[in-house]
């Protein structure tokens, strides 16, 4: 019987005078290739692209041009804005739905806008870069509007769109089609519009990527950091990480009575890193929410960088609370958001259980050296991006007239 073995070919360093590969976009190089050993037996070999931090801007470039693809509807006279105004979720939990929101505008023909002001404006942070999602008051006043909560509604606005097949352009799950409409939205929905009979026309593409793939492309096409973003993204890597190779985990345990991890748990990510820290040529870089893992860091690795934000982290969607003065909100949202770009850039990033890891893997534009550590494996895995998504998914029903199953 013929073995097929499924083998992830991704190397911390290249070896000594090995040919480096050229560099493809990562959605063809991803493709597997059938192979076979020196005993005959048949193999897949994933030639995943090498990370290289000198080469991103290139990879951004093409999601850019890829984004560019799509139908634009900005001169629409209706709009769909992802609305963010209080208790929308972490800044993972945001990006995945910002990124449902913009699908549905495509298959709405919808002109997109973001509105986040909470905890601050979202571009002090994130800049529109293809299209501009910036909404003004003048723009849409005097016009119909309605707000929509489907962050609190996602499984209802599944069932419903499936169920009946909805057109978006004429209704948003029962939603009569106004001028204005705000969605709060947290949720990723790609399984339910690749069900309606509308996508194979309006956007094509949710069925010859994977998730993965489109998330990173509609982010660089909606995204680029503000000049003070890329400025610290820039020294971090200047100044700290230099020449050597950055290896990453994000380690996100939890708030009290919602711990994902004990600390006893983390110990076995945390020993994975020492073998980098060892090795020479290496820096380590945390990003948690738990100032024991912190210390522990600190006090254990030789090579440990970190951020001008190495202050407690604070979850974004806790810094809305009227007592955080808007000092401490716009330092609390840089750190997310550095930490999540910082994430999607590093050599080898070890993720744990949460969306804002799930998102940074996504944007990141290989699967070279990407690990996970679910809670109940006991073992640090070897993945891919595409898979990531499903490893962490969390809290799906089975919806008993459809059998629905929600996207998370």
């Amino acid at each position: 019987m013929i073995a097929i073995l499924i083998i992830y070919t991704l190397h911390l360093l290249p070896k000594p005078g090995a040919k480096q590969r050229t560099e493809e976009p990562p959605y063809q190089s991803d493709l597997p290739d059938v192979m076979k050993d020196s005993r005959g037996n048949v193999f897949i070999d994933y030639h995943d692209v090498r990370f290289s931090y000198d080469n991103i801007a290139k990879f951004i470039s093409e999601y850019e041009d890829d984004f560019r693809t799509f139908t634009n509807y900005q001169n629409s006279s209706k709009y769909l804005i992802y609305n963010c105004d209080k208790r929308c979720g972490g800044l993972g939990d945001r990006l995945k739905g910002i990124v449902s929101v913009y699908i549905l505008s495509q298959l709405s023909k919808r002109k997109f806008g973001i509105r986040m002001s909470d905890p601050k404006d979202l571009q002090m942070f994130l800049q529109p870069n293809v299209i501009d999602w910036r909404i003004t008051a003048d723009e849409i006043k005097g016009k119909e509007h309605l707000y929509i909560d489907f962050k609190e509604l996602h499984q209802q606005f599944a069932i419903e769109m499936e169920n009946d097949d909805i057109d978006p352009a004429n209704s948003i799950a029962r939603v009569k089609p106004v001028d204005i409409i705000f969605v709060k939205a947290n949720q990723n929905w790609f399984s339910t519009y690749r069900k309606l009979s509308v996508s194979p026309d309006r956007f094509p593409i949710i069925y010859k990527l994977p998730t993965s793939d489109i998330t990173r492309i509609i982010y660089h096409g909606l995204f680029k950091p503000s000049d003070e973003l890329q400025n610290l993204v820039d020294d971090f890597f200047a100044k700290k990480v230099k020449d050597k190779h950055l290896v990453c985990l994000h380690a996100r345990m939890g708030e009290k009575g919602f711990e994902r991890y004990s600390f006893d748990d983390i110990k076995l990510a945390l020993y994975f890193l020492k073998h980098y820290d060892r090795l020479g040529g290496h820096v380590i870089m945390l990003a948690t929410d738990n100032k024991q893992v912190k210390d522990y860091a600190k006090k254990t690795y030789t090579s440990l960088v970190d951020t001008e934000f190495s202050d407690d982290f604070s979850h974004v969607d806790h810094l809305g609370s009227g007592s955080v003065d808007d000092r401490t909100k716009e330092h609390g949202f840089m750190h997310a958001v550095l930490d999540h770009t910082i994430l999607s850039r590093c050599s080898t990033l070890v993720l744990t259980n949460s969306g804002f890891g799930v998102t940074a893997s996504a944007i990141r534009h290989t699967s070279d050296n990407l690990f996970t550590f679910p809670s109940r494996s006991k073992s640090v895995i070897r993945t891919r991006r595409e898979v990531v998504r499903e490893i962490f998914q969390w809290r799906c029903f089975s919806h008993l007239e459809t059998g629905y199953v929600c996207d998370g």
